[in-house]
């Protein structure tokens, strides 16, 4: 279903690195976090640990705070990069998004970076990175706070080259029928040893059900330390945020070809114009028609993927009970008829006990999976049903229906960016080793 992209390489580094060696680059994600933000309504000197930064009033900067620290930074990147969440005067309470971005780590013993301005030259040691968080937005993040926060998902030329959505699929089914496997030949393996003419497989059936459950325990620890679920995440985040980008267009603002989800996301908050009826024009109208084909396309999709996975848990439902009334009765013949030993119980026991944990994790996935494909499915049905109403696009009509087609087109921007996020959120709960 999900086809990856082709690999194309981000811009070379800008020329504001004057100085040092940089390494392939490579996808981070920003961690959530909740902060406190500020319009900046004077020129006002902030110190940073970076050096002192000056920002600028009006619709240029906004000041957040990060702990002890205030810095400013541009409004099209707060926009882009945090979603307000509460907003009160010049006062706002904002929530600091999963993002995907660009980070080249530094590989040689110092490297500068011209922030031009009142930020200067700043210099960075070995295993820093040269960051990149939007088309036109370039810094240095030190070695020490590069992972405070984000998280690293991988090479942009192995995720974008690979289908993860598919893998981490295909690796999850294997995992999930691979205890069944185990005890079948646990069971095969016992029975053969009744008999003389199949004595052989008695010996060899242990071997072989050792040698998947090896197997099955390094594809496990595999995807995990290569991270599949977040270079999953990443792949589909990207393709879809990547196709309604023509809502944001519409909107005025620039495609972004290794940043989609920023545009969605500035496109969502920054304040409308004065005037919606400026939105006409032949380009928007036909990017309008190729949006409200994405939405179809988008919805059948994931009402396909609502299907399956109603299926698969009701499959799953059916299976246990069927699973529970075997290993009832397969108990009671070896209790009663059989001459096993406790070791040959076990060996039949211990693959199931390995499947009921896989099962308890994927029962996870599959439920909190379901409510966000159902709710998204909700919202991509509402916004198809506006944008068919609001389709007869003139550039008479009246001020009150542009009103209302760029309000659709805002909401159309947030659901997906919130899609977007909810995908990554599920990704990064796969790995609660990473401190947040």
């Amino acid at each position: 279903m999900q086809q990856p992209a082709r690999y194309e390489a981000p811009p070379p580094p800008q020329k504001g690195l004057i100085r040092g060696d940089v390494a392939q680059p490579m996808y981070v994600l920003t961690r959530p976090d909740i902060r406190n933000a500020e319009r900046v309504l004077k020129e006002t000197v902030f110190r940073t640990s970076s050096g002192d930064v000056i920002g600028r009033p009006g619709e240029r900067d906004i000041a957040v705070t990060q702990g002890d620290e205030t810095y400013p930074i541009p409004r099209r990147v707060f926009y882009g990069t945090y979603e307000v969440i509460n907003e009160h005067g010049a006062q706002m309470i904002a929530r600091r998004l999963v993002h995907v971005r660009i980070a080249r780590e530094v590989t040689s013993a110092d490297a500068e970076f011209n922030y031009g301005g009142a930020s200067g030259i700043v210099s960075v040691d070995r295993g820093g990175w040269l960051y990149q968080s939007d088309d036109d937005d370039e810094g240095m993040v030190s070695r020490d706070r590069k992972r405070v926060g984000h998280v690293e998902v991988g090479p942009i030329k192995e995720v974008d080259n690979a289908p993860w959505p598919t893998r981490f699929r295909l690796a999850n089914a294997f995992l999930t029928f691979l205890p069944p496997v185990l005890t079948a030949l646990a069971l095969l393996s016992l029975e053969a040893s009744h008999s003389p003419s199949t004595e052989w497989f008695a010996r060899t059936g242990p071997a072989i059900e050792t040698a998947l459950l090896l197997l099955g325990l390094g594809v496990a620890v595999w995807i995990r330390s290569q991270r599949w679920a977040l270079k999953a995440a990443v792949s589909a985040g990207m393709k879809v945020s990547q196709q309604f980008q023509v809502a944001a267009e519409i909107l005025g603002e620039g495609a972004s070809q290794r940043f989609p989800q920023m545009t969605l996301w500035r496109a969502a908050q920054m304040p409308p114009r004065p005037d919606p009826a400026t939105l006409y024009s032949a380009q928007n109208v036909e990017r309008f028609t190729q949006l409200r084909k994405h939405l179809g396309e988008t919805q059948d999709e994931i009402n396909q993927g609502i299907e399956r996975n109603d299926w698969i848990e009701r499959a799953g439902e059916g299976a246990e009970l069927l699973a529970v009334t075997m290993a009832v009765g397969f108990n009671l013949y070896l209790l009663f008829w059989s001459e096993s030993t406790v070791i040959e119980l076990a060996s039949l026991w211990l693959p199931s006990l390995i499947g009921a944990f896989h099962a308890l994790r994927s029962h996870r996935r599959t439920a909190e999976r379901i409510p966000l494909l159902t709710d998204f499915a909700k919202q991509l049905k509402y916004v198809k049903t506006r944008l068919q109403a609001l389709h007869d696009w003139r550039p008479d009509e009246s001020p009150e229906m542009s009103a209302e087609r760029e309000s659709v087109l805002r909401f159309t921007c947030k659901i997906i960016g919130q899609y977007c996020q909810a995908e990554l959120q599920q990704a990064m709960n796969q790995h609660p080793d990473l401190p947040f």
